[in-house]
C-alpha cells in the first residue's frame, strides 16, 4: 500500500514539474499543493 502511495505521489510531483516547465506560475502551483495537502 505504501509503495502505491509513493508511486502516485511521484506522478503528482512529476506532473507539477512538467506543468511548471510549461509555464504555470508559482502561485497556481502553490494552490494545487494546498489542495493536495488538504485531501491527504
Amino acid at each position: 500500500m505504501e509503495k502505491l502511495l509513493y508511486f502516485v505521489g511521484g506522478i503528482i510531483v512529476g506532473s507539477i514539474g512538467t506543468l511548471a516547465a510549461l509555464g504555470f506560475t508559482e502561485e497556481e502551483l502553490d494552490e494545487m499543493r494546498q489542495e493536495e495537502d488538504e485531501s491527504l
